[in-house]
């Protein structure tokens, strides 16, 4: 069962679940999270893997407390960080 967290109905907030691809493979939730935590509170940051082998697929989704935040770092369309540019949209 997913919570409403998970598919990005927040109460009172919209545009906040962010589509984030272009991550290296070998990275966890924790890296991701580092990447959002210093533009705002981040309510979760995880990647997707395949279920079968456990590899990450390359992307995943962030939610962030402030609107205006994510607003702001989906109209940038990407993020530099540590030499990869990782890309993000409203999802």
């Amino acid at each position: 069962t997913l919570h409403r967290k998970q598919v990005g109905i927040i109460e009172g907030e919209q545009k906040t679940r962010l589509f984030v691809h272009n991550i290296p493979r070998k990275w966890t939730d924790r890296d991701l999270l580092e990447v959002f935590v210093v533009y705002g509170e981040v309510e979760q940051a995880y990647l997707i893997q395949d279920y079968q082998t456990g590899q990450k697929k390359g992307f995943g989704y962030v939610m962030m407390r402030d609107e205006k935040i994510a607003v702001t770092l989906a109209s940038r369309g990407f993020i530099n960080y540590k030499g990869f540019q990782i890309k993000v949209k409203i999802h």
